[in-house]
């Protein structure tokens, strides 16, 4: 019971900016959870080690796109 409340607390809360009084023209809602709530703790650890890879792929994207533009911009110098 408690989970089908976080869910409905959370979908309501996504839909408040257009719910509000005077919320501007084109606001939109924010998207719905794509994945379920981790209950257990194997599923938090697992998603825990999803966050963390993402966050580390996504470092190691900005390292690559960093260096190409370094190695462009010494390319150039010479």
């Amino acid at each position: 019971m408690w989970l089908q409340g976080m869910y409905i607390y959370d979908a309501i809360s996504r839909l408040s900016p257009i719910l509000r009084a005077f919320a501007k023209k084109g606001t939109k809602a924010q998207p719905y959870v794509e994945e379920a709530y981790p209950i257990n703790k194997k599923t938090v650890e697992e998603a825990e080690l999803k966050k963390e890879k993402a966050k580390s792929e996504k470092g190691l994207r900005y390292m690559q796109a960093y260096m190409v533009q370094a190695n462009k911009q010494l390319q150039e110098r010479k």
